[in-house]
């Protein structure tokens, strides 16, 4: 019985133990867990701690970031307000520089006006002395002709020499004239090869324009090639890099989950291995605790790949977000500048297209007024005399020929200023282009060093947690897409504000010149008015004076040539009654001496007086002849004569006139003559007195033939002369008309020569202003496009410099992620480790532990085994 119950107690015991043991084993078992979630909540605790670190480290580092982008804002600002300064500083020098020549050039053509002005005014001074002296000539000569008014032949050879002086007055006007037009033609000629010089300058100026923007364009597109090249090599670079980092990634995240298999196999095997030595009984929780735990892995493990597909997927979607929105801002910036560029360039021909209206306007009136102040003039020419006309053409051409030289002077001037333009434009280019090889070197050396840093960074990578990856990423490319639209916004208000001053630089560019041009145009305005006005008073005053003076002129020619009419009508008259007188003093003295003469010639000298008689009428008779004769050459040479010229026909009239004084003269001695003979007549008639009669009809017969022949050879000598003063005045009427016709042909001729030398030279004037026109403006459109062409570059060379940069912010944030992921998978791993041997520490003594433990309790189990057995071996020894 006792044994029985002795060993129901025993059992009991041992149940008793075995429950203990499993108690024992379960708390343990539940000591474990709870160890294990606490270790597990402690590393979550220490991973936030560490996330929470790690985001207060990066929040730093994005803030200091933040600053240095913003300093780098500051400093991109002040550059571009020092370049804002620069540029402004630039274009105040150069409106300077322009407004300073536009003053100097309008003070030269201010006082070579005023020059043109005195020489003008000096030109009508010495016209008007020269009148004045012209006046006095005309007053002399009055007064010569009024003293001279007894000598005919004086004043006739007087006119023979004022024709032979205009004769050679005219010629000398002509050779002049040929002289002039050869001098014209040589200055046109000089003028037209300097013209073509310049026309060849400019053609190989533009050819060599042509060939430095082709060079340009050539440099511009090996630039755009080799950036494109880089671009793509680096893109190749990036792409294979990422994809080697992504494969590296996958490789680290495989090896890490095969160590963490081991770790958690090894831990798993060491808990196995001392749960079976603690008891086989606990190693079936073990197990189903292990088979919870492994589906609690492959469920977190699945959810991991889920959450890393929708993070790859929210990854490339946000990607794509953002590089839609970078094109898209980058498309909309693009079509902001293009259309900015369009207003620009539309603005700018609009400003073109209203500049060459108004040179056009400005070109026009200049014509208009040229040919108003051409047709004043050619009005004023029409009744100046042949000596100003020519004085004024000779003075025309050295004021064409200073004209052309002025202008050859502009020209070579606006011809420096534009090489001078053109060498600081290439200066310019040239220093650009140093500066984009230099900065091309720049960051090429850059590219390099960040290449060469990317591919340290690259090798110094290591595993990093793909979820860390990713919330990295998405920060990332949160705050860059921040930075960059703040920076776009930036850009985009620095550009309006850039443009709006553009805009209003150029707005007060155009006022001040609108208004300097039309305080220039007020100030022409009036200086042509009051040119004008005192031009055309001046010839109201010079065309009434010499009116004046042409109707004092005509009245003193028609006065003398009355004056000379009457005279010679005195003068005839005159002589005719000094004939009679002398006649009949002849007849009465010849009465008296034939009274006291008569008897004593009449016996004596009969025959001498008949032989006498003969004698003499032979001799009359001849001498009448011969004047007859010599009259009738006379007539005739005298019409030859007037059938040719003037002076001529003066000669021919004055020697007539000489001759017919002769007759006169040789008349008056035959008279004188004949006289004496009837003296000695009536003296031998005295002495005959028986011959009387007949001697006395004789007489009385050659008396009356004589008389006779007298009043014939008067009366054809009145004839003569009347016919010679009509004749005379006839050939001076037309000699008039002749020279009045000729004046006006000549003033035809020279108005039609002057007309078209004056359509000659506005010809030329417009060709010159219309090829220095063109030249002009190909000069302004070769500027503004190489203007549009540097801003292009600029704009292009700001655009490449944004991509450089955002490539550069791109990298060194790529690296500084690749550093962070870096430093956090060291941590991660000294982490692991540090956390691998606090959990393989806790382990250990936790296993001393529960073997000391275990030792104690199995020391004591048998201790109270040893003293139950030797309780009951004493209990069985007392019981008999």
């Amino acid at each position: 019985m006792k044994d029985q119950e002795w060993d129901e107690e025993a059992l009991r015991e041992i149940n008793n133990l075995e429950a203990a043991r499993l108690a024992i084993r379960g708390a343990l078992a539940t000591i474990r867990n709870l160890q294990d979630q606490n270790a597990g909540l402690k590393a979550q605790i220490q991973d936030q701690a560490g996330r929470h670190k790690t985001a207060e480290n990066k929040i730093s580092e994005l803030t200091a970031q933040v600053d240095s982008w913003r300093q780098q804002a500051k400093k991109w600002e002040d550059e571009q307000k020092r370049r804002a300064a620069e540029e402004a500083q630039f274009r105040n020098n150069l409106r300077m520089q322009v407004r300073s020549e536009e003053s100097v050039r309008i003070e030269q053509s201010r006082r070579q006006t005023e020059e043109d002005l005195a020489r003008l005014q000096a030109e009508l001074a010495q016209m008007t002395a020269a009148k004045k002296d012209r006046d006095e000539k005309w007053a002399r000569l009055k007064k010569n002709l009024e003293q001279r008014e007894a000598d005919l032949l004086v004043a006739e050879r007087e006119k023979v020499e004022l024709a032979n002086r205009y004769r050679h007055d005219g010629e000398l006007l002509a050779g002049l004239r040929k002289k002039r037009d050869e001098e014209i033609t040589a200055s046109l000629r000089s003028q037209q090869t300097a013209l073509e010089d310049k026309e060849r300058e400019a053609g190989r100026l533009r050819e060599q324009n042509q060939a430095l923007c082709k060079q340009v364009e050539g440099a511009a597109r090996q630039l755009e090639v080799a950036r494109q090249q880089i671009e793509e090599k680096l893109l190749r670079d990036y792409h294979l890099k990422e994809q080697a980092l992504h494969e590296r990634y996958s490789k680290r995240e495989m090896e890490l989950q095969a160590s963490w298999a081991e770790l958690e196999n090894g831990l798993w095997k060491k808990t196995k291995e001392a749960r079976e030595k603690l008891d086989q009984t606990a190693s079936l929780q073990f197990e189903e605790r292990a088979r919870a735990l492994a589906d609690r892995s492959k469920e977190i493990d699945g959810h991991l790949a889920e959450l890393k597909k929708q993070l790859d997927e929210d990854f490339a979607r946000k990607c794509a977000e953002a590089e839609a929105r970078y094109a898209q801002a980058e498309r909309r910036l693009m079509d902001g500048w293009v259309e900015k560029e369009k207003n620009f360039l539309q603005k700018f021909e609009e400003e073109l297209a209203h500049e060459k209206a108004v040179l056009q306007e400005k070109w026009d009136a200049r014509i208009k007024a040229n040919e108003e102040e051409y047709a004043r003039g050619l009005k004023g020419l029409k009744v100046k005399e042949e000596e100003l006309a020519a004085e004024y053409r000779h003075k025309g051409a050295r004021m064409l020929e200073e004209h052309s030289r002025q202008e050859a002077l502009r020209i070579r001037q606006q011809d420096d200023f534009v090489a001078k333009k053109t060498a600081e434009l290439e200066r310019q280019h040239e220093e650009r282009l140093s500066a984009l090889k230099q900065k091309e070197i720049q960051l090429e050396g850059a590219a390099q060093a960040k290449q060469a840093a990317l591919h340290e960074n690259y090798a110094q990578k290591e595993k990093a947690a793909q979820e860390e990856l990713n919330r990295l990423r998405l920060e990332l490319l949160e705050q860059h897409e921040r930075a960059l639209g703040n920076e776009k916004a930036a850009l985009e208000k620095q550009l309006e504000q850039r443009a709006r001053a553009l805009d209003e630089a150029f707005s007060a560019k155009i006022a001040e010149n609108e208004r300097a041009q039309q305080t220039l145009e007020e100030q022409f305005r009036n200086w042509k008015a009051a040119a004008l006005a005192e031009h055309v008073q001046k010839e109201k005053n010079f065309d009434k004076r010499w009116f004046t003076r042409e109707q004092e002129l005509i009245r003193h020619y028609e006065t003398a040539l009355e004056e000379q009419r009457n005279r010679f009508a005195a003068e005839t008259q005159k002589t005719r009654e000094e004939l009679d007188l002398q006649r009949k003093k002849a007849e009465s003295e010849l009465l008296a001496r034939q009274k006291n003469l008569e008897i004593e010639l009449r016996h004596k000298h009969e025959e001498e007086a008949m032989e006498l008689r003969d004698s003499a009428r032979k001799q009359q008779e001849q001498e009448s002849k011969q004047a007859a004769i010599q009259l009738k050459e006379e007539r005739e040479r005298h019409h030859a004569q007037s059938a040719q010229k003037d002076l001529r026909e003066q000669k021919t009239e004055a020697e007539i006139n000489r001759q017919i004084r002769q007759l006169q003269e040789e008349l008056g001695r035959s008279n004188y003559q004949n006289q004496a003979l009837n003296e000695e007549l009536h003296g031998k008639q005295a002495v005959w007195e028986t011959e009387r009669l007949a001697l006395e009809e004789r007489f009385k017969r050659f008396e009356a033939e004589r008389e006779q022949r007298f009043k014939q050879l008067e009366q054809s000598l009145e004839e003569i002369w009347a016919k010679k003063e009509a004749e005379g005045v006839a050939l001076r009427v037309s000699a008039l008309e002749k020279q009045h016709t000729h004046y006006l042909e000549q003033l035809a001729k020279s108005e039609e020569n002057q007309h078209r030398r004056f359509e000659d030279w506005k010809k030329q004037s417009e060709d010159a202003v219309e090829k220095e026109k063109s030249m002009w403006l190909e000069r302004h459109e070769s500027e503004l496009e190489q203007r549009r062409k540097d801003l292009e570059s600029y704009h292009q060379q700001r655009v490449e410099a944004l991509h450089n940069e955002w490539r550069e912010r791109e990298k060194a944030l790529e690296q500084r992620r690749l550093e962070e992921i870096k430093n956090m998978q060291a941590k991660m791993d000294e982490m692991i480790r540090e956390r691998e041997d606090v959990l393989q520490k806790r382990f250990v003594s936790m296993e001393r532990e529960l073997a000391a433990n275990w030792r104690q309790k199995q020391d004591l189990a048998d201790q109270q085994i040893k003293a139950r057995m030797a309780e009951l071996e004493r209990e069985a020894k007392k019981r008999p």
